[in-house]
């Protein structure tokens, strides 16, 4: 779980709760309009519903026109899917009551019940859609139009619309069927089922020089829980997760605070001696280590020592920075 400033915004989930209502056929044009935001953050959008496992058909009649699903999803405890949405975006704010005695319970609850509705996931997705809208925001305020910008438009809109694209990399070409945009390692990457073997592949954005579309038919090879296992084992393969314990010793100082980190399975507990034990999965990055030094003696990081040894580096580069 993560603290997403896009989940602050009320225009999101304005957006997420017009679409997940929207029931039969309806133009792209009269969307954007109803919405006020543009045709590529509509995609954007949509994409992102299509993580959550909420899918849209796509017809290119005279215009563009969405089809909502028959079938609404449910989560199993009497909520709907925006309902269960809403209710994930307190997760890191009820984190804050870490102190509270009812919080560990209810913790791992939560846990079981995010696990149980894993298919329905808020942040990750969420995550991928923020990076995405801020990159198409920071390229539209460049003068003319970026090719990375261009790139980023024709991925979105051919994995929306399933169309086999041409990749142009820095290093030869690619014809792949796109899948999905995830965001891990601090970049955005594409997920894709390579026509040539019909292996899935990952592709950073990065790398990307050009994108075509082409008039081939493709029978899409994988499900979507197949993809995210994919996805899974390459965030595993990397090695950048691990389980961050920090002591507590001021409770009033301890703030879980984060700004675009990613953090998952927190749990806050007290040992035999009394001490207060937070742990949580994380990804190692400057921002973990300026918020361990913002909370400076607060705090112990107990495990991993590989951890503590590389912030002890962080804050000596830091002082001879400011020297």
């Amino acid at each position: 779980m993560s603290n997403l400033s896009i989940l602050e915004k009320e225009k999101f989930w304005q957006t997420i709760k017009y679409l997940l209502e929207l029931s039969g056929e309806k133009s792209f044009n009269q969307i954007c309009s109803e919405l006020e935001i543009s045709n590529i953050e509509l995609n954007s959008y949509l994409n992102f519903l299509t993580e959550l496992n909420y899918l849209f058909e796509v017809e290119n009649l005279d215009q563009k026109v969405l089809k909502a699903p028959e079938e609404k999803p449910k989560v199993n405890i009497n909520l709907s899917l925006f309902e269960w949405l809403e209710f994930q975006a307190h997760f890191p704010k009820l984190s804050e009551n870490s102190d509270r005695p009812y919080f560990e319970g209810t913790s791992k609850k939560l846990e079981e019940i995010e696990n149980e509705y894993k298919n329905f996931s808020l942040f990750q997705p969420a995550m991928t859609l923020e990076q995405v809208l801020d990159s198409q925001q920071g390229l539209k305020a460049l003068d003319g139009e970026p090719q990375s910008h261009n790139i980023l438009i024709s991925l979105e809109e051919s994995i929306l619309e399933k169309e086999v694209i041409s990749i142009k990399l820095h290093k030869g070409h690619k014809q792949v069927f796109p899948r999905k945009i995830v965001y891990f390692d601090g970049e955005l990457n594409l997920i894709a089922e390579d026509l040539g073997d019909s292996s899935l592949i990952n592709i950073n954005l990065s790398a990307m020089e050009d994108v075509f579309k082409e008039e081939l038919s493709y029978k899409e090879t994988y499900t979507r829980f197949e993809i995210d296992d994919f996805v899974s084992s390459i965030r595993e393969m990397g090695e950048t997760f691990i389980r961050l314990v920090l002591k507590i010793y001021s409770k009033d100082n301890f703030s879980l605070k984060f700004d675009h980190m990613y953090f998952e399975k927190p749990c806050f507990f007290s040992n035999p001696d009394g001490d207060f034990i937070w742990a949580a999965t994380v990804e190692p990055s400057e921002e973990l280590f300026e918020w361990l030094n913002e909370l400076g003696p607060s705090v112990e990081i107990l495990d991993p020592s590989s951890v503590k040894i590389e912030f002890l580096n962080y804050c000596e580069d830091k002082l001879k920075k400011l020297a």
